[in-house]
């Protein structure tokens, strides 16, 4: 059965007729991302490493950027910054 001509069901669609709220404008995202790449130079990992003559010492490693990390970081979904055109 077909829904009579004229009806309003659409407006029952919740969220449907405004969309969700974006979290970041571009500049804002490009500020957050910024913020990132700045938490990843000053927590850098540790790692022990073992020298020839016996000696133990703790050094710092670079933690890897990734886009999860960043995710993360933002509180955004993956799926939502790779889907979604953030360059306009």
């Amino acid at each position: 059965m077909a829904a009579p001509k004229g009806n309003t069901y659409w407006k029952l669609a919740k969220g449907f007729a405004t969309g969700k709220q974006k979290k970041y404008t571009p500049d804002e995202l490009w500020s957050k991302a910024i913020d990132y790449f700045e938490w990843i130079e000053k927590n850098p990992l540790k790692e022990e490493k073992v020298f020839g003559t016996g000696l133990k010492m703790k050094v710092n490693k670079m933690r890897a950027m990734t886009v999860v990390g960043f995710c993360i970081f933002a509180e955004i979904s993956r799926e939502l910054f790779l889907l979604s055109n953030f360059s306009q």
